[in-house]
């Protein structure tokens, strides 16, 4: 069984990394450290991926550039998937991701994947908070307003007229 993350960077770099976890133990079987970011570049090397690594489940960072790189995918919809991250997830995953390498639970083949590679990706973290504005649906707001408003109404008629309508 494959997975796919992929870390969709806004300017600076975007990192796909391919983990086989079909023995119990995570492999780090493919890796790909993008530096520009260019969304066509990343949807192309994850396109790839795709077509390298057939049964693969690819998860996409909701962001800008990950909504449109899911949107535009050659990929069936089924393997693909969104998931959300901060700036303190995004270093609590690379602490938990740190002390499952020293504890084996995750390896990589040096060939297939140059520690080099995987290097480059702490050297070349920033620390940016990322300000975005997001639509919030208020439907079940108004629908939760709505129904206050009718047991206001009910109990106030109890209270008036000793009866419900």
């Amino acid at each position: 069984l494959y997975a796919a993350g992929v870390d969709v960077g806004f300017k600076d770099a975007s990192v796909i990394t391919v983990l086989d976890h079909t023995d119990g133990v995570l492999q780090v079987v493919a890796f790909v450290y993008l530096k520009p970011s260019d969304p066509v570049r990343v949807q192309r090397a994850v396109e790839k991926v795709a077509s390298d690594y057939p049964t693969c489940h690819i998860l996409i960072e909701d962001n800008g550039p990950g909504y449109a790189l899911r949107a535009n995918l050659g990929i069936s919809s089924h393997r693909v998937a969104g998931f959300s991250t901060s700036a303190v997830s995004k270093s609590r995953i690379l602490s938990q991701l740190q002390h499952s390498l020293a504890r084996r639970e995750i390896a990589w083949n040096p060939e297939q994947v140059p520690e080099q590679d995987l290097r480059a990706v702490y050297e070349n973290l920033t620390t940016q908070l990322v300000i975005r504005n997001e639509k919030t649906e208020l439907t079940a707001y108004f629908t939760l307003a709505a129904a206050v408003l009718a047991v206001m109404a009910g109990a106030f008629s109890l209270l008036w007229f000793n009866r419900l309508p």
